[in-house]
């Protein structure tokens, strides 16, 4: 049974957490992290990458849409060229390719996928 996050509090106006991006973010990531069901294997919604020659990985990812957010963290690798990480790119239904600023980048990253 997975953890269940606490209940989101009541923004203070005025906050980050009044903008309404923030707002659908988090309430995503709330969602997500209270679901029974985190989805791996062929139709994964996360999952773990590196990148290659060039800095760029190609992730094939079925649920991916136009209007998803995906989510990215550098699990660390070639520490000396580590760059930003970006999706540069969605082909819905398909994948979606990150790309580092740094094109000797080759770090390990976490992704996921939020809505849609």
């Amino acid at each position: 049974m997975p953890l269940k996050p606490a209940p989101i509090q009541q923004p203070i106006a005025g906050t980050a957490l009044t903008n309404p991006i923030w707002v659908r973010w988090f309430t995503q990531l709330a969602n997500f992290l209270s679901s029974e069901a985190v989805v791996l294997g062929v139709n994964a919604d996360s999952g773990i990458a590196t990148l290659t020659a060039g800095g760029v990985a190609v992730v094939s990812a079925p649920l991916v849409t136009a209007t998803s957010e995906i989510l990215l963290t550098g699990r660390g690798g070639n520490v000396a060229n580590l760059g930003v990480l970006y999706v540069s790119s969605v082909t819905p239904g398909v994948s979606f390719t990150v790309q580092s600023t740094n094109i000797l980048d080759l770090q390990t990253f976490s992704w996921m996928i939020l809505g849609g």
